[in-house]
């Protein structure tokens, strides 16, 4: 059974790593790098830990330890507002889990005594600092919670058994063997639960968007103000909203504004992006429609479907980030 939930949460990851590499040229490198490092260390680390190894049975590849899920977690969250290049400065913060992973082959390869033991708890306790500054950068990062949470889950998860793993050493009292299946079981879930954000959510990962590729720029203000012009009024006269299938690709060739020119515009000038511009007006539409006496025998979902969303999670998700209500709430209160 176990084995069957981490062949399924592995197929999940690669297509949570395809969707990404899609969107790659939207998003800050640093940002983008650093959040598939930690899904790929997630990856192997179910692939290949310990008596849960779907490749050797009872075998363990150390070098995919959780220790490198934890390490790139921590650098992504906290570069997460300011990225910075990558470069050697980042060294440092792979010490620890070099250092876990030597006393790993230390131990397999040689031997185990009581000298190693320690030196590899006094590691534990570095990777509970870690987690904990992992947390508390989770907290703050401008995303939503939505998003927040399964990460949030997995930092809470490990601190607990990093912490458990030091009291025990301790205290001599051993940790339960269904631990580490817990762990991966909670893995394997995250991987579902980001993949159903992802599908059914337009904005899954609010990575801070590239604004580098914009700066040998060809607009002037005054082609600035005529493309705003035009993007707002043709969408609001003509109602493109309303189709479901909307496109930055068939926008611009509805508004004969190259969509590189549309993306930089919504993007730098009105800082957002071409689904939020775009759901911004079915929201209004859907408030139009739904204080209309006249649609009283229409349901919430069918009115959020006329106006062009796709499904009921994409509308509550929209709804709520622009009128900061739930829609079941906005009916109670029309």
């Amino acid at each position: 059974m176990l084995e069957t939930v981490q062949i399924i949460a592995i197929i999940q990851g690669f297509f949570l790593l395809i969707i990404l590499f899609k969107n790659r040229k939207k998003y800050i490198f640093t940002n983008y790098f650093y959040l598939n490092a930690t899904l790929i260390s997630l990856l192997f680390f179910l692939l290949g830990d310990d008596t849960s190894n779907l490749i050797v049975t009872n075998s363990d590849f150390f070098l995919v330890d959780n220790t490198l899920f934890i390490t790139f977690l921590l650098l992504f969250l906290k570069d997460f507002k300011k990225p910075e290049p990558i470069n050697l400065k980042i060294l440092p913060y792979f010490i620890p889990a070099l250092l876990y992973l030597f006393i790993e082959f230390y131990e397999i390869y040689y031997t185990e005594n009581f000298l190693i033991e320690i030196l590899e708890h006094i590691l534990y306790f570095t990777f509970v600092i870690y987690l904990a500054l992992s947390f508390n950068y989770a907290l703050k990062i401008p995303t939503k919670i939505t998003v927040k949470i399964p990460f949030l889950i997995l930092i809470l998860s490990l601190f607990v058994q990093y912490s458990l793993d030091i009291f025990t050493f301790i205290s001599t009292i051993g940790i339960p063997d269904f631990m580490d299946s817990f762990l991966i079981l909670e893995i394997a879930l995250v991987f579902y639960y980001l993949t159903y954000l992802f599908i059914f959510s337009a904005d899954f990962m609010n990575l801070p968007i590239d604004t580098s590729k914009y700066k040998n720029s060809s607009l002037n203000e005054n082609d600035i103000q005529q493309h705003i012009l035009t993007i707002k009024t043709t969408m609001e006269r003509e109602k493109y909203f309303l189709n479901s299938e909307l496109s930055l690709q068939s926008f611009s060739e509805k508004t004969s504004i190259p969509k590189h020119f549309i993306s930089e515009i919504l993007n730098i000038h009105l800082n957002i992006t071409f689904t939020q511009f775009v759901n911004e007006y079915r929201i209004k539409e859907f408030i139009k429609l739904y204080t209309n006496n006249q649609n009283k025998q229409y349901s919430i979902l069918g009115i959020a479907n006329s106006v062009g969303f796709k499904n009921k999670a994409t509308f509550n998700t929209a709804f709520k980030k622009i009128t900061g209500t739930s829609p079941s709430e906005y009916k109670k209160e029309v």
